[in-house]
């Protein structure tokens, strides 16, 4: 089925692989002027794939860099066991990136993931460490 819609603005990617588009969409059966739509080009409607289409073709602006969300966990988990998780998680994103820094890689790829590495190590120094955390974006 295909909504109508009249307006598509502030693309942003909606995910770090860039995979998934967020936009402000006026929708002609809505009563509210915007509302947020997630668009990829495999969406199950017709009107995903085409708006995704779209914003990749430059027909609604430039699209804003990709923004995580706080890491927010349960509050009925105890401190320890959040910080755990936090530590892990970072871990596992410094692990997924070591191959940035190994000597056979390009200068300019090193460089690119030296400061998101290091936001990375600095993730614990947070204030709302670690309940309340922004992790950094992945370099594009």
């Amino acid at each position: 089925m295909f909504l109508a819609y009249t307006n598509v603005v502030n693309p942003r990617w909606g995910n770090e692989a860039h995979t998934e588009l967020i936009v402000d969409v006026n929708f002609n059966h809505l009563p509210e002027d915007l509302v947020p739509f997630n668009a990829a080009p495999h969406d199950c409607t017709e009107h995903g794939p085409k708006i995704y289409a779209d914003v990749m073709a430059g027909m609604y602006g430039s699209i804003a860099a990709f923004v995580p969300e706080p890491e927010q966990v349960g509050f009925w988990q105890d401190d320890a066991t959040v910080e755990k998780m936090m530590r892990d998680k970072r871990g596992g994103l410094l692990q997924a990136t070591d191959w940035t820094q190994l000597p056979d890689v390009s200068q300019a790829v090193k460089d690119l993931y030296a400061p998101f590495r290091q936001a990375l190590r600095d993730v614990p120094t947070q204030p709302g460490f670690p309940r309340n955390i922004v992790w950094p974006p992945l370099p594009e």
